[in-house]
């Protein structure tokens, strides 16, 4: 064994005999604390490794803390449980995940509808949910959830008794020990624990803290580790960096977020088709989840007698996302077969008409201007301006 440099304390330490045992230079040692040094001083020393079970008497007579007493493997292993799902194969009960996505790709979306398959008991996108109740943070745009709680409420699809909303911010690391409290007392008309804990934001719920250093992001996630009581599933939902591309799909902050984890979820929402996907994991890997984003209309009509539109995912095979992914290419290809009949300008309206003939003239002209705005992304519509063919769109065409 290589020589390692010793203090004095060290040197006049390491041959003493202690505890019914002796201390050596080598790894089946035990170890007592000397005066007037801490324990870490003692168990970093390379030389140093602990082979007996220390009694509560050792323990206190040597002044170690209880926390550092190791255990046997094989009387750990005799507790050891199989991972126990919340939705088959996708959320774990007592882990915490992310679900990262940028602005509009639509997070809380997807959030509603795995917390409606686990009000209802039914399956997300053919993984099945265990029933139970949801409690649900919502730090953002609480009427914005409302609209897709009410839309899958209509439809049948979710059960609004079995999930409860605190619809307000504040800062998490204060009131952990409350909520945890709330989350088990039974005189609160609350039928049952609660088995989903949605966080709707990271940044909402973390007081005005800089989560960009790494100490503030471990303290903060270590907090809402605590909400796991009872076996709780938390999700969180997360943005990314501005910049993002599909594959940085990571939540904005320090490090420590992500070591934090069970699990992140990465949403990418392309057109109408979204496609999630579980990155960082502490479970067996999930093959990619296609969704179809669909706006849809619910019973709610504003002050002009309008319905409000709000949106809902459905899960597509993948036979079904490619042939998706054609139908907006064809729709595309008619949209430059168009553009390419004249010079003049041609606007947003009349393209809605021609592509979506019979339909309401405003949807048609909104799903019109959806499709121009993808186009442009992918240059083949210029970025500004009249609609027209850029040269790659024309090459493109001419293919």
């Amino acid at each position: 064994m290589s020589k390692t440099k010793q203090s004095k304390w060290q040197q006049d330490f390491l041959p003493h005999s202690i505890i019914d045992g002796q201390l050596v230079r080598s790894s089946i040692s035990v170890f007592n604390v000397p005066l007037g040094r801490s324990l870490s001083e003692v168990i970093d020393h390379p030389t140093i490794r602990i082979n007996k079970a220390l009694t509560q008497d050792d323990l206190e007579k040597h002044k170690i803390d209880l926390r550092l007493l190791p255990k046997k493997a094989s009387e750990l292993l005799k507790d050891l449980k199989p991972l126990e799902f919340l939705i088959q194969d996708v959320l774990v009960k007592g882990m915490v995940y992310t679900l990262t996505a940028k602005n509009n790709h639509g997070k809380t979306t997807l959030a509603v509808t795995m917390a409606a398959a686990v009000t209802m008991g039914t399956s997300f996108a053919n993984y099945k949910a265990k029933p139970g109740r949801v409690l649900w943070l919502s730090g953002e745009n609480t009427m914005d959830t409302l609209y897709k709680i009410k839309l899958l409420e209509e439809k049948g699809l979710i059960d609004t008794d079995k999930i409860n909303i605190i619809d307000q911010s504040f800062d998490l690391k204060e009131l952990t020990p409350q909520l945890i409290r709330l989350m088990l007392i039974d005189s609160l008309d609350l039928e049952d624990k609660f088995d989903l804990v949605v966080i709707d934001s990271l940044q909402a719920y973390a007081g005005g803290m800089d989560l960009n250093g790494n100490s503030n992001a471990l303290t903060y996630m270590q907090e809402i580790r605590r909400l796991t009581a009872e076996k709780a599933t938390v999700l969180i939902l997360a943005h990314p960096t501005k910049s993002a591309t599909k594959d940085q799909l990571q939540p904005y902050g320090g490090g420590s977020i992500m070591n934090e984890i069970d699990g992140n979820f990465e949403l990418w929402l392309d057109d109408e088709i979204a496609s999630l996907e579980l990155g960082k994991r502490r479970q067996l890997a999930i093959p990619p989840i296609n969704l179809k984003l669909e706006v849809l209309e619910t019973n709610l009509k504003d002050a002009d007698n309008n319905k409000t539109q709000t949106t809902m995912f459905n899960a597509l095979d993948s036979a079904q996302a490619d042939k998706v992914q054609m139908a907006k290419h064809a729709l595309w290809f008619k949209i430059a077969d168009l553009l390419s009949m004249t010079d003049q300008d041609m606007s947003v309206a009349f393209l809605g008409e021609k592509l979506f003939p019979g339909e309401d003239p405003q949807n048609a002209k909104m799903q019109a201007y959806r499709l121009l705005e993808k186009m442009r992304k992918a240059n083949l519509v210029e970025k500004s301006g009249p609609a027209k063919l850029t040269r790659a769109g024309r090459d493109w065409y001419g293919n």
